[in-house]
C-alpha cells in the first residue's frame, strides 16, 4: 500500500533536505531542527518517512 503525503509534508521534506545537503549539522542535532524551520514533530516525521517522502517529491516533480 502506497502512502499519500500532503503538499505540506513534501514541503517539509524539502526544508529538511536543504539542511541535510548543506552539510553543516548532524541531522540529529537540535540546531538542524531549528535551521530547517520545522516543528520538532514535523522534523521527526520527515526523518521517519524520508525515503517515501523523497519518492513522493520525485513523482511530484515528474508531474510538473
Amino acid at each position: 500500500m502506497k502512502t499519500k503525503f500532503t503538499e505540506e509534508q513534501i514541503r517539509n521534506w524539502r526544508a529538511y533536505e536543504r539542511v541535510r545537503t548543506g552539510g553543516k549539522y548532524n541531522m540529529f542535532d537540535n540546531r538542524a531542527i531549528k535551521s530547517s524551520g520545522l516543528t520538532r514533530p514535523d522534523y521527526l516525521f520527515v526523518m521517519e518517512n524520508y525515503s517515501e517522502l523523497m519518492a513522493a517529491h520525485i513523482k511530484e516533480r515528474k508531474n510538473i
